[in-house]
């Protein structure tokens, strides 16, 4: 079966909606990596649910077993044959959740029940927000012919060449402050 991911911009009265959404998904986030640094960690690799995935360490701390490596940084998660481990996983769970994008398609028409299937892939919806020349917020979602999807008005579907001049647009605009200004 054919997908393909087309690519959607938001507009009109749908950008309040994506800016709210992106405020409570930045909230979150704030609130997750000073869960992790409170945990010792210096970041955390978000889950797909909008939860804290795994920690990033200079060095492995008692109660965590390492998963792997993620930017020089030492990945891991809880021990839970440990206390401290336990411990961790607990505050790791208080953490608010993060929304996910599929909730935010879901709001312009894509039904995020289900994920499509096809080529021996599962195709999943995705969000953008490019903030640069001006701020912009995108979806992507996979789409198979004749799949009855009707999407908002608030949302307009690009070509992929509009989708990727948005990010050169984007990409221009960073190349363009100065270094401090870039982080």
């Amino acid at each position: 079966m054919r997908v393909q991911q087309i690519p959607y911009e938001i507009i009109e009265d749908g950008i309040a909606i994506a800016e709210a959404m992106y405020a409570k998904h930045d909230e979150a986030r704030k609130a997750q990596f000073e869960i992790a640094k409170s945990l010792g960690a210096s970041g955390f690799r978000p889950s797909r649910s909008g939860g804290i995935a795994s920690l990033l360490f200079e060095a492995l701390p008692d109660g965590f077993r390492r998963t792997g490596n993620s930017e020089g940084k030492i990945e891991a998660v809880p021990a839970l044959n440990t206390k401290a481990g336990k411990a961790a996983k607990a505050a790791m769970a208080e953490a608010p959740t993060a929304i996910n994008t599929d909730v935010l398609a879901e709001e312009f028409g894509w039904n995020g029940e289900w994920a499509i299937v096809g080529d021996g892939r599962v195709y999943f919806a995705s969000a953008t927000r490019l903030m640069l020349p001006s701020p912009r917020y995108f979806i992507t979602v996979p789409r198979q012919p004749n799949d009855g999807v009707v999407m908002a008005d608030t949302v307009r579907e690009l070509l992929q060449s509009e989708y990727a001049a948005a990010f050169e647009d984007h990409n221009a605009a960073v190349r363009e402050l100065k270094p401090e200004e870039a982080a």
